[in-house]
């Protein structure tokens, strides 16, 4: 088995918004980054390699534009950028054109670097670690060379793109549940696997999506039951394939929230209606629901706000208040398009309470 590296540059502007206030990488400033990329497999016995360096490189050179002279505050994706999130985030476009992708390495300096060997090398992986400590024998490869699909890049790095009703295509979908396992939203995967075994199949549930903040979230957006296209995708996502989901995803870009500050649920966790059309939730459905909403609430110890999307979700006011006084609770519209397509101004009144929950987020940071 042979590993291959190629390094690469790129200048950048970031600041880190989570930090203090007094801390002097909440400031704006810049790194000459370098990123290490490194791939692993066996040699060709004709060519003699595991693959073209000239590979790594046209892999590489779309993440680069990317990055390249630009302030990664403002790339969906990295709106917290730092080394770790930087690595996540650049595995996660090269690992489709680079099959053989084992690690990416990030370094701000040339004394600080991140390394990070994706997902089935995270602590987790048990079986992994073992076999990289050679306790059991290495999972059978196949020994045919890979190489990167050619002209098909763009392709595959659009479903990695944080944009509207992204999520409406298949590889997309499996991308994302490939995450479902990330730390940062295991518990919450582990939460609806559990709320799905103990309500039965008839109860479609989609998963958090592992694009938002997982654990560490400051604020939940609580809706009043997933769509159609939550059910099919898998996922409540502002990535949905559907105009809900759509305007919820321009109005929280313009609200400045980053999303990774943020996570997402229903009031009703689970579908209600017919194989054709949802209904509204009743106050049955309603009471049902929220038996499950404590126990989320203590999955999310940085929780400082909660935002009630619609007025079947903000009937469980009163009982959040009761079960977390130390909660800001805001009151928002729906984006649904019969509501923000009604009148010009509604997608303002929405956009004004978003703009209220960032503004007491950033009063309330330490």
């Amino acid at each position: 088995m042979m590993e291959l590296r190629k390094t690469f540059q790129f200048e950048a502007a970031h600041l880190l918004p989570h930090l203090p206030r007094s801390h002097k990488c909440r400031r704006l400033h810049g790194h000459s980054f370098k990123v290490e990329v490194a791939v692993e497999g066996e040699c060709d016995a004709k060519l003699g390699w595991v693959m073209d360096y000239a590979d790594i490189a046209d892999a590489f050179k779309p993440v680069w534009e990317k990055l390249d002279h630009r302030h990664l505050n403002e790339i969906p994706g990295l709106e917290n950028p730092t080394s770790e999130n930087i690595a996540i985030w650049i595995w996660r476009r090269l690992k489709p054109k680079l099959p053989l992708l084992v690690e990416i390495v990030v370094a701000e300096t040339c004394t600080a670097r991140c390394i990070y060997r994706g997902p089935a090398a995270n602590p987790g992986s048990i079986l992994e670690g073992l076999r990289r400590l050679g306790r059991v024998p290495a999972a059978p490869r196949d020994k045919r060379p890979v190489r990167p699909i050619k002209g098909k890049g763009d392709i595959a790095n659009e479903h990695f793109e944080d944009k509207p009703k992204s999520l409406g295509s298949p590889e997309a979908r499996a991308a994302r549940r490939a995450e479902l396992h990330d730390p940062h939203i295991a518990p919450l995967t582990a939460f609806v696997d559990t709320l799905r075994a103990k309500m039965g199949s008839d109860y479609q549930i989609p998963y958090f999506d592992p694009w938002d903040g997982g654990t560490a979230a400051e604020v939940l957006f609580l809706y009043e039951a997933p769509g159609a296209k939550a059910v099919a995708s898998g996922f409540i996502s502002r990535n949905n394939p559907d105009e809900t989901a759509k305007n919820s995803f321009y109005l929280h870009q313009q609200s400045g929230i980053p999303r990774k500050r943020a996570i997402s649920w229903n009031i009703v966790p689970w579908y209600i209606g017919s194989s054709s059309r949802i209904r509204p939730a009743t106050s049955d459905d309603i009471e049902v629901g929220m038996r499950s909403l404590n126990s989320l609430l203590d999955l999310l110890p940085n929780l400082r706000a909660i935002m009630l999307v619609g007025q079947k979700a903000q009937r469980a006011s009163i009982q959040i208040a009761n079960w977390r006084p130390n909660v800001r609770i805001f009151k928002s519209p729906h984006p649904s398009p019969l509501f923000v397509n009604h009148s010009p101004v509604n997608r303002g009144k929405i956009l004004v309470v978003l703009r209220e929950v960032a503004d007491y987020l950033d009063n309330r940071s330490p």
